[in-house]
């Protein structure tokens, strides 16, 4: 399936950026990408052979030998294999690495207030980003004479559980649950042959970005002395404040802080038509 896009909800938009929780999801993306690479390389190669397959049986529709295909299909079937093992080692490492990263985020969280001038600021949407799409589709069959409603509720209860991990515990056991609950009644009322799950992830192009961007002076002083109480600042020393406005970038004090001034979108969801 599809990695999501990893996010912390501390990250918003004109707020002031917590570097920890940036670090932290530069952890998680940096974590996710051989798994996600060996994925792409995965489905790439399925696509191939299903692709070959279909040149293969027309080709044998037409009476045309088809000897030196199958040779190189075998070849294929060898490299399917190999890159599906790659792929596995590697998702496995990724979700290693990444749950305690994960465990981290929290979703509620407090921080200082933002030194934007909200009254004069705009939000603007510009096409910044790219739109982007990857989709991982599960068939999941269900034979009446052998494999129980239960089973069959619980086996898609697990993938969607592994699908929206993301989102933390409490949010993935409850879809979870809500997806085998649904799955168990339609099957315990309906006859069902077996149910199609799609896991999409997506990017947006449009970005959201303050320009305008305007700040309130006197809002960014207090933001200030509440991250650093230790280097506070005296708006009322008037020479110290024209000090410490003349002095060059690299000079003066050591602390800074980061706002959001702009941020890009992504999505993701898990279906079960």
């Amino acid at each position: 399936m599809p990695s999501s896009i990893p996010y912390d909800p501390s990250l918003v938009l004109a707020n002031v950026v917590d570097n920890r929780a940036l670090q932290l999801i530069q952890q998680i993306s940096a974590a996710a990408a051989p798994a996600d690479a060996a994925q792409n390389d995965l489905n790439a190669l399925i696509s191939m052979r299903r692709s070959l397959d279909m040149t293969r049986n027309e080709l044998v529709n037409l009476g045309i030998n088809t000897k030196s295909c199958n040779d190189e299909l075998s070849t294929l079937n060898d490299e399917i294999t190999a890159a599906a093992e790659d792929y596995v080692k590697k998702k496995i490492t990724a979700e290693k690495t990444i749950k305690p990263l994960r465990a981290q985020i929290k979703g509620v969280s407090s921080q200082a207030e933002s030194p934007v001038d909200y009254t004069k600021t705009q939000i603007k949407s510009m096409p910044l980003a790219s739109d982007s799409m990857n989709m991982d589709v599960q068939y999941f069959s269900m034979d009446s004479n052998i494999e129980s409603a239960d089973a069959y509720a619980s086996t898609i209860a697990t993938f969607v559980a592994a699908s929206t991990s993301w989102m933390g515990v409490n949010a993935s056991k409850d879809m979870s649950n809500a997806a085998q609950k649904q799955v168990s009644s339609q099957a315990k009322k309906h006859s069902l042959s077996g149910t199609l799950v799609l896991s999409v992830s997506c990017t947006h192009k449009n970005a959201s970005v303050l320009a305008p961007f305007v700040l309130n002076p006197d809002k960014a002083i207090g933001t200030w002395n509440h991250l650093f109480p230790n280097d506070s600042l005296d708006p009322t020393n008037r020479l110290e404040m024209m000090k410490l406005a003349c002095s060059k970038e690299d000079q003066g004090h050591a602390n800074r802080y980061s706002i959001l001034s702009g941020m890009t979108f992504g999505s993701s969801f898990s279906a079960k038509p």
